[in-house]
C-alpha cells in the first residue's frame, strides 16, 4: 500500500500520498485482540523460555520453530493448529504487504515479550505452570468444538443433552468453531463453551468418548469470565467497523481511546481478583493500541474529521487532555489545509471550529 500511494501521487494532483493513506481499522482491532488471545492459545510453534531466576520459575513466551510431531500441551495444539496449516493466516498475508506490514506479526511478538517484562516490574511475575495452564485454554475449547461438530455421533449426543437440559436458554444450539483469522471466533468458542458448561461436563464425563483432555481445570474455569469480559470490549467496536458503506473515519480515534481505556481498567482492576496473566495480556493489547494511536494521530485526516464533526469539533480534543497550545496548533493546521485546497468552496466563519 505504501508503494501504491506513492505511485498514485504521480497521477492525482494534489494528492498527499502517505498523508492520504489510512489503515484498515478492523484489521487493527483484530491485531489488538489477537495479542490478548495469544496468552491463552499457546501453539506448537511457541515455547516457554525459562528466565535466569530459576527459583522464581518465571517465564517469557518466545516464538521458536519446533518439530511438527511435538505433542506439547497434551497434543491439543496439533489437533487445533493443524486446521491452520493449509491456510495463509492474516499475519502472513500482512508480511507480503509493505503497508500492512508496518505492524506485522513479528512486532506483535516483541510487544508480547515487552508486556511480560514491563508487568514483571510491577510485581506480576508469570510462572511456567500458569503459562502452561492458561495456554491450554483455547486449544481445549476449540478442540472440543471441532471434535463435536465433526463427529455425527458426538453431535447427536451433545444435541440430546442440550434438549434434556432445563437450564439452557437462548438461541445457541451448538459449540462455536474457531476460525484462525477472526479473533471473535475465539470469543464465540469461549462464550458457547461457557453457555453449555453443564452439557459439556456431562459429555466429557463419558469415559468411552475419550474427551477428557478437553476438560478445563478449576483454575482455567476461574479465568474464563475475566477473559470473556475483556474480549467483549472488542465485540461492539468490531461490529460497528465491520459494516459496509458506513463512513466511520470520525469514530476511529475516539473508539480506540475508549478501547484502550477499557483495557486499562481491566488491567488495573483493584476491586476483583484477576489472574496475573489476564492483566499482562491486557497490557500487551494496550501496547498494540498505543502503536496504532501513534500512527493515527500522525495522520491529519483522522484529526481533521473530528474537528469538522458538528458534535465534536476542537472541544473533543480539549476534553481528552490536549493543552490549549496543542488545540490551537491543530486549528491552525486545519485552516491551512482548508485554505490550500478548499477555500473557494468553504466558509470563513472562525466560530465554526469552536461552537
Amino acid at each position: 500500500m505504501d508503494k501504491f500511494a506513492e505511485e498514485l501521487a504521480k497521477f492525482i494532483n494534489p494528492f498527499d500520498d502517505m498523508d492520504a493513506q489510512l489503515c484498515c481499522f478492523a484489521h487493527s482491532i483484530n491485531l489488538i485482540a489477537k495479542i490478548f488471545i495469544s496468552f491463552f492459545f499457546v501453539t506448537r510453534r511457541q515455547k516457554l523460555i525459562e528466565s535466569d531466576d530459576e527459583s522464581e520459575n518465571e517465564v517469557e513466551v518466545k516464538e521458536e520453530e519446533v518439530d511438527d510431531d511435538d505433542e506439547s500441551v497434551d497434543g491439543l495444539e496439533n489437533e487445533v493448529v493443524d486446521e491452520e496449516d493449509d491456510e495463509t493466516t492474516e499475519a502472513e498475508q500482512d508480511d507480503a504487504d509493505e503497508g500492512q506490514g508496518r505492524f506485522n506479526e513479528k512486532v506483535t511478538k516483541k510487544l508480547r515479550e515487552k508486556a511480560i517484562a514491563e508487568m514483571r516490574t510491577q510485581g506480576y511475575k508469570l510462572k511456567s505452570a500458569e503459562i502452561k495452564s492458561t495456554g491450554e485454554l483455547f486449544p481445549k475449547i476449540a478442540g472440543l468444538a471441532r471434535r463435536v461438530n465433526d463427529s455425527g455421533t458426538l453431535k447427536e449426543k451433545f444435541d440430546r443433552l442440550v434438549t434434556k437440559s432445563e437450564d439452557i436458554t437462548g438461541s445457541r444450539t451448538a459449540l462455536s468453531r474457531q476460525v484462525p483469522t477472526c479473533w471473535n471466533s475465539e470469543m464465540e468458542c469461549l462464550v458457547s463453551y461457557m453457555h453449555f458448561k453443564d452439557v459439556v461436563e456431562q459429555l466429557l464425563a463419558v469415559s468411552s468418548l475419550k474427551l477428557g483432555r478437553y476438560k478445563l481445570s478449576s483454575e482455567q474455569w476461574s479465568m474464563t469470565d475475566d477473559v470473556s469480559q475483556v474480549l467483549m470490549l472488542f465485540e461492539d467496536i468490531t461490529q460497528i467497523f465491520s459494516q459496509a458503506e458506513v463512513p466511520l473515519i470520525v469514530d476511529v480515534l475516539p473508539s480506540l481511546y475508549d478501547l484502550r481505556g477499557g483495557l486499562e481498567a481491566a488491567r488495573d482492576d483493584s476491586e476483583h481478583e484477576v489472574a496475573d496473566i489476564v492483566r499482562v495480556a491486557c497490557h500487551a493489547s494496550i501496547l498494540v493500541a498505543n502503536k496504532y494511536l501513534n500512527l493515527i494521530e500522525d495522520n491529519d485526516f483522522y484529526l481533521f474529521t473530528i474537528v469538522m464533526c458538528p458534535d465534536r469539533k476542537l472541544r473533543w480534543f480539549k476534553d481528552h487532555g490536549r493543552t490549549i497550545q496543542q488545540v490551537n496548533q491543530l486549528k491552525s493546521r486545519v485552516i491551512a489545509s482548508w485554505e490550500k485546497s478548499y477555500k473557494q468552496m468553504g466558509r470563513e466563519d472562525d466560530d465554526f471550529f469552536v461552537s
